[in-house]
């Protein structure tokens, strides 16, 4: 399974997260989140986990699709993932 910063920006501006909220959230510097979203670096499961409560994503709905897809670069599907 691959969180890619690509995911990372579809969900949060999908969940109206705006970086410098998500950071804050996080306890991270907004650098973090950009890094993450252009692909420098990657959260930790930890940080992936509190994601998904920030903006308000069925983690395990997540992460079965994101197993489930042929390859990084394909887009995941983001329909109902808030649905608790």
């Amino acid at each position: 399974m691959e969180f890619t910063g690509d995911d990372l920006r579809r969900l949060r501006i999908k969940s109206g997260v705006n970086q410098s909220k998500l950071a804050e959230r996080l306890k991270v510097d907004r650098k973090t989140i950009r890094n993450w979203e252009t692909g420098l670096s990657q959260p930790t499961t930890n940080q992936f986990f509190k994601i998904c409560l920030i903006c308000n994503i069925n983690a395990l709905l997540l992460v079965t699709r994101l197993a489930s897809r042929k390859s990084s670069s394909t887009p995941i599907d983001t329909e109902d993932l808030t649905e608790l």
